[in-house]
């Protein structure tokens, strides 16, 4: 597997990476002013991506929620199809829960023994990690946008791997109802995925402090169905996770950072991954 990783901003045009050359992209850009955060940066990286990726090709971008401007990640979004001049089009937006409280409800249910109806009470089921917060007025964000974009013409993107990433069905009787069951025991997720950040515990630290999980970049790999030891395409490489995620599946990597000590670091850890 190859890996092509460079030091450099998204606005100067990524020149390292050749037209036409990425199969499929998945990145995560600054959400914060203070962190680069810029129109120009975003429309930038419509550029980018409307340049580089093949006909049909995929792009996802994880977007965090902030306070400063709860707008901000529909504004990215606007923003890069404004800088690939149409050439990327919107896809279907998937909502990725960090950490998720189920429960609390109750729901009448008849008794087995007796056929009576009774009040049953759903206990919390709590998961995922809940960063602590001081403010009186805010609740905890539990989840980010993983916003899409198709290179265009759309009509030569792969068909989605829906049964790749897919799930059993909680009610068995669905394999039995019409054409429910053709796939077996699994069926399309949908566009809200519970993917949970693994515990770092006390020792442990982040690689990036806004990289997301390995298994989500994962999922979106495998739904993206990109061919065969094709090119996947990071523009902001951070920790490194797409790139190494993308190794572990059997492809190629490229891609960009600001930061020259985050591509040492992504190389280092490409060699030994």
């Amino acid at each position: 597997m190859k890996l092509i990783a460079r030091v450099g901003r998204i606005e100067d045009g990524c020149p390292d990476l050749e037209t036409g050359s990425v199969d499929f992209s998945l990145f995560s850009p600054p959400y914060f002013k203070r962190d680069g955060y810029t129109p120009a940066l975003m429309r930038g990286v419509g550029k980018v991506l409307a340049r580089v990726m093949k006909p049909g090709a995929r792009a996802y971008m994880v977007f965090g929620q902030i306070l400063e401007d709860l707008d901000r990640p529909l504004e990215a979004q606007r923003l890069i199809l404004e800088g690939a001049n149409g050439e990327l089009a919107a896809g279907q937006t998937i909502i990725w829960v960090k950490s998720i409280a189920v429960g609390g409800w109750t729901e009448s249910a008849h008794c087995p023994a007796c056929s009576v109806e009774v009040d049953t009470h759903i206990p919390v089921l709590s998961r995922g990690h809940f960063q602590p917060i001081s403010s009186p007025n805010l609740l905890n964000y539990c989840w980010e946008y993983v916003f899409s974009f198709v290179r265009t013409p759309v009509e030569c993107a792969a068909k989605l791997n829906r049964i790749g990433i897919g799930v059993e069905f909680a009610d068995k009787s669905n394999l039995k109802r019409g054409t429910r069951g053709k796939n077996g025991d699994v069926h399309c997720p949908g566009d809200a995925w519970f993917v949970p950040h693994q515990t770092t515990g006390n020792t442990t630290k982040k690689t990036h402090r806004h990289e997301f999980p390995e298994e989500l970049a994962r999922r979106l790999i495998v739904l993206a169905n990109p061919p065969a030891s094709g090119m996947v395409c990071d523009l902001f490489l951070g920790g490194g996770t797409t790139a190494l995620t993308a190794k572990k599946l059997g492809f190629n990597a490229c891609g960009y950072d600001c930061n020259p000590d985050a591509v040492t670091a992504l190389q280092k850890r490409w060699t030994g991954a």
